[in-house]
């Protein structure tokens, strides 16, 4: 969910796609998410609206906290003499849950036996095992070609609604997260483009971006691979990125991994993540010359 403003950005009628991630499998606190996605254009040449529907699902082992997600996503997209402006709106639903019933608390130690003692009363205050609530994002987008050059660049805001999240019955709430992202072009001879891109994200007083960089090569009419390499971080370095994608026909896979080199390199073996994603577009209803763009957002 990079933008809302992206909803419908690609040429075609249907788009589906199938995420799924594994963080920190070799840890204790190991971390899965799974994502599903459709997306319809509405109108004639990606102009006009564009509709979504998102379902997320994240699950931390070591709490048994899931966290399952759904959102209806809506962008509408404009073209002012070649400057393509995108905005977008997305709201829905989360719901978590937890189990207490493997944790402890620090009032639970037992300083005779020198272990965690589940039969102490743990001290804290009344929780909830559920949560639900309601969630608003929205984005803008600005897309422009110049010769042989493309220039993207977005904006979002996330839980613009600034939710009660927690379990705990208290005025606790959820902060905004604001992203950033650009990505530039280069369209080559014999097939070949390659596209710098940065993501920033902010959330409170945590900072995360990504620099990156894919290259594509058009093999036929039908064929394209793609290879890139990044670099993610925050206030201190955390990992590089190794990445791998092909497209054939109107289908697309893209797989990623993680070399972490951060202070959880050790426990990690130095291999923080692995994601896979499988994409589907159908053609678009409108006729005419429908061509699928190398980059990606």
């Amino acid at each position: 969910m990079l933008n809302p403003a992206y909803t419908g950005n690609y040429t075609g009628d249907y788009k589906a796609i199938i995420n799924y991630r594994s963080q920190w499998a070799q840890v204790n606190s190991a971390i899965k998410t799974s994502v599903f996605s459709i997306e319809k254009n509405l109108t004639k040449f990606n102009k006009g609206f564009a509709a979504g529907l998102i379902i997320n699902k994240d699950y931390v082992s070591s709490y048994h906290l899931n966290t399952n997600r759904f959102y209806l996503s809506g962008s509408y997209t404009t073209e002012i003499k070649k400057n393509i402006i995108r905005v977008g709106l997305q709201a829905g639903g989360l719901y978590r849950s937890i189990n207490y019933s493997d944790q402890t608390f620090p009032d639970q130690w037992d300083y005779n036996s020198g272990n965690f003692d589940k039969s102490i009363e743990s001290g804290e205050p009344n929780t909830n095992n559920t949560k639900a609530f309601a969630d608003v994002n929205a984005g803008i987008a600005y897309i422009r070609k110049f010769g042989n050059k493309k220039i993207s660049a977005g904006y979002s805001t996330f839980h613009i609604n600034r939710p009660k999240y927690g379990f705990i019955n208290n005025d606790e709430r959820l902060a905004m997260r604001h992203v950033g992202n650009a990505a530039l072009t280069f369209y080559m001879k014999n097939g070949f483009s390659v596209v710098p891109n940065f993501l920033y994200m902010r959330s409170a007083k945590a900072t995360d971006f990504i620099i990156a960089t894919n290259g594509y090569k058009k093999i036929n009419s039908e064929l394209i691979l793609m290879l890139g390499a990044g670099f993610r971080g925050s206030t201190n370095s955390d990992a590089f990125l190794a990445i791998f994608g092909l497209q054939y026909k109107r289908f697309e896979f893209g797989f990623s991994t993680d070399f972490n080199i951060s202070e959880l390199s050790k426990e990690t073996k130095n291999k923080n993540a692995f994601e896979f994603s499988l994409t589907y577009t159908t053609p678009s209803r409108f006729g005419g010359k429908a061509t699928i763009p190398c980059d990606r957002y």
